[in-house]
């Protein structure tokens, strides 16, 4: 296992990859749109694997886990963006940078090149809460909070509507936080009050 938080499960995982996750956003994002919600059923989701390429066994064990773990309600629906953001980060091998561009497409939904500060705090408690579910410690709601501020700050001069993607990664791992996630030296574990899942 790798101490960096974002990584730590990508060595387990190798076969989820920009190919295939790319693949999975399309149908996930089809199915969205002709129900005319981000929330999908297991269903879905399992049908939009079959699809989306070749997983693993593990791979899909992994799917499956972290559909549980997003299934807030317990009413066998969940948030496809939140759940695939929190994915990209934490289980791909791509270069890091690709990540994040990736999983701040998936909610650029009229693509603008630009991602709200409501959808980007989304993002970021999907990642920490993915990573606190594989062990690693991760950051408070807090800290996200003040991540999500400073970046809307830098990167967008306060714009809270359209922060602008391709500025973003960049200012995102050279936010001191960020850095402290990736090192794994947060000071939340999962379980905590302190972490709350990602939910609007």
């Amino acid at each position: 296992m790798s101490n960096l938080a974002i990584t730590s499960m990508a060595v387990a995982t190798p076969t989820i990859e920009l190919k295939e996750m790319t693949n999975l956003k399309t149908e996930l994002m089809n199915i969205s749109k002709q129900t005319g919600t981000e929330m999908i059923v297991k269903k879905d989701l399992d049908d939009s694997l079959k699809k989306a390429g070749k997983f693993d066994t593990s791979d899909l064990d992994v799917f499956a886990q972290l559909f549980i773990l997003f299934d807030f309600q317990g009413d066998d629906t969940i948030n496809w963006r939140d759940y695939l953001s929190g994915i990209v980060i934490c289980l791909t091998s791509m270069a890091l940078t690709e990540r994040l561009k990736f999983a701040l497409n998936i909610y650029d939904i009229g693509n603008a090149g630009t991602i709200t500060k409501a959808d980007l705090r989304r993002l970021l408690r999907s990642v920490n809460f993915v990573a606190s579910y594989f062990g690693d410690p991760v950051l408070s709601l807090k800290d996200v909070e003040e991540i999500t501020f400073q970046i809307c700050k830098t990167v967008a001069e306060g714009n809270t509507t359209a922060i602008p993607i391709v500025a973003t990664p960049a200012a995102l791992l050279a936010n001191p936080l960020v850095q402290v996630f990736m090192k794994a030296e947060g000071k939340v574990r999962f379980g905590s009050t302190e972490l709350n899942p990602p939910a609007n």
